[in-house]
């Protein structure tokens, strides 16, 4: 057995334990209870032994509620072990975090982890049952995670309604930082439905906001509608949204910056619900230019060199007109809006949910003089899938077969129409309807690129503009839909907002899958959504692994 001056390393460690009861019982009878702490709040213990002195010295930093049980020998085997074939034991720390600040880190910890992977309030109650008996933990999740005890729901246009505001999400947001020199706030709106069940008509309809100067660029919501329908009345529904806008719009508020209304970014049925216009499918349409439209088993618009709307053409209306487009007087006239220049068509719906989709669509259900034959479509297939290994993690989908087409996302048919269709469709597709293809793949890409837009912005406009004239001889009259008319008005938006990725949907659409997910049951759903964004606002300023105390034995310098 190792001896340390004839003593065996069992009276050794009998000697420090009796020593540190000794000193603890002298700081006891004191009533020095002080914690003396570093920034973490942890306590040091220091602790010395040498050959040359079995009367060791213990430094002890004064800590709340220090006690040493028979179990806490551990800690000194541990030390006296790790140097017992030294002649001199080194002199070491023993870290211990103070119990009441780890206690509360590990609560808000806990509460980050939770709500990052959406756990639900039944398996929190169970983990905290567990917890408790060896942490000062809260007994239920809603104390936890400070779920709100009401929701402040009101009835409006036949159904609930709940709003946000604007002005605290905004100041929120500034806290997590903004991009250098950052003087003015550019705010994009999205209005949008959100159907909630397969089985149920109950939807939310949504406003979210999205400011390019935040370092966190992700949106936020603005108001919440929940019902079995859109909402029968917009200027209820926008009401509070317009009057708090406005406010801001005006300097009148605490905020620090000034705000500008960039855009707002909607689909077509919701860019014709919010400002009063008739739809898509209606003769006058179009929001663009003033024509109407023809019927070929569905509504077209073939003209392709129509006068342009302008912004002041709102402005006019007014209740006693018969104006074939405009079907009301909107209530975003009080922002002082443009409602043709700032409200952009949307990429994402447009191009790939609108065109690409119906490319691919005629070319597997078509007419016979462009259809692709059995054959033809399993050979695209299997070659879309056989690329599907060489995609990287950037892009968030595999592509997948042609007979699944009708559940491609956006993001699938955007990465055919930029990246794999010109390779797969080469020598599949005929020469004229492969270059009609082609003439869109390049006017998307130079449209997507920033560098690309200041050099080539009027070839990609003519790219475009052909492509709508040779769609016509290619898949008859009927090709000319809302979605295809629209691509020769896609280069003014691009013109003042920049590449399409600057303005399009695909930020909301992702917030809008997320909010979907928080919903647990389907017994009030737009009270379980409000009461999770208001928990996820509660721990989105923590970092989960950071700050946490820990027990740990180092050596000193």
């Amino acid at each position: 057995m190792y001896r340390i001056n004839g003593l065996s390393r069992r009276n050794v460690n009998r000697n420090i334990k009796a020593r540190v009861d000794e000193h603890m019982k002298d700081i006891s009878n004191s009533g020095d209870f002080n914690v003396l702490s570093n920034s973490q709040g942890l306590a040091r213990k220091r602790i010395k032994v040498t050959d040359d002195n079995l009367n060791q010295s213990v430094e002890q930093s004064p800590c709340l509620g220090l006690n040493f049980s028979e179990s806490d020998t551990s800690d000194f085997n541990i030390l006296s072990d790790s140097y017992s074939t030294s002649s001199e034991i080194e002199e070491s720390i023993l870290i211990i975090p103070d119990k009441s600040t780890y206690d509360m880190d590990l609560q808000k910890q806990l509460s980050a982890c939770f709500m990052k992977h959406n756990t639900t309030h039944a398996l929190i109650n169970d983990l905290l049952h567990i917890l408790k008996p060896h942490y000062a933990l809260p007994n239920d999740a809603r104390i936890l995670l400070k779920t709100p005890q009401s929701t402040f729901v009101k009835k409006i246009c036949g159904g609930d309604f709940v709003y946000f505001g604007l002005r605290p999400a905004i100041k929120e947001k500034i806290k997590g930082g903004l991009v250098e020199n950052a003087m003015i706030l550019d705010l994009s709106f999205n209005i949008d439905g959100l159907p909630l069940y397969k089985s149920s008509n109950k939807q939310f309809w949504t406003i979210l906001c999205k400011i390019d100067q935040t370092l966190d660029g992700r949106p936020f919501p603005v108001a919440i509608f929940c019902g079995s329908s859109k909402p029968t009345n917009v200027k209820e529904f926008l009401s509070d949204f317009i009057d708090e806008l406005a406010s801001l719009a005006d300097g009148q508020s605490d905020i620090g910056y000034q705000i500008n209304v960039k855009s707002f970014i909607c689909d077509s049925p919701a860019r014709s619900f919010v400002k009063c216009i008739k739809n898509h499918n209606g003769y006058f349409g179009c929001e663009r230019c003033w024509q109407k439209g023809k019927w070929f088993s569905r509504m077209t618009f073939q003209d392709c060199n129509s006068p342009k709307r302008k912004d002041s053409d709102f402005l006019k209306f007014s209740d006693d007109d018969d104006n074939e487009h405009i079907r009301d007087k909107l209530p975003l006239l009080k922002l002082n809006l443009g409602l043709i220049t700032q409200f952009p068509l949307d990429y994402m719906h447009l191009v790939c949910l609108g065109v690409m989709r119906k490319l691919l669509v005629s070319w597997i259900r078509g007419p016979l003089g462009i259809r692709l034959c059995s054959r033809d479509i399993d050979i695209l297939s299997n070659n879309l899938i056989s690329f599907a290994k060489y995609i990287p993690n950037e892009l968030p989908r595999k592509p997948r077969s042609l007979r699944e087409v009708d559940r491609w996302k956006a993001t699938e048919f955007r990465m055919f129409l930029l990246y794999l269709g010109p390779i797969v469709l080469k020598n599949l597709l005929s020469h004229d309807c492969y270059a009609h293809f082609l003439s869109l793949h390049i006017a998307i890409r130079i449209l997507s690129n920033k560098v690309c837009i200041a050099e080539h912005l009027p070839y990609a406009r003519q790219l475009l503009l052909n492509f709508v004239k040779k769609g016509r001889s290619l898949y008859g009259p009927e090709f000319l839909v809302y979605n295809v008319h629209n691509l020769i008005h896609l280069g003014d938006d691009v013109e003042k907002y920049g590449p399409l990725d600057s303005f399009s949907s695909f930020p909301f659409e992702n917030y809008l899958g997320q909010l979907k997910g928080l919903l647990r049951t389907p017994n009030k759903p737009l009270q379980q959504i409000y009461r999770r964004i208001l928990e996820m606002k509660e721990s989105n300023n923590i970092n989960i692994g950071e700050n946490i105390p820990e027990f740990r034995v180092v050596s000193a310098s």
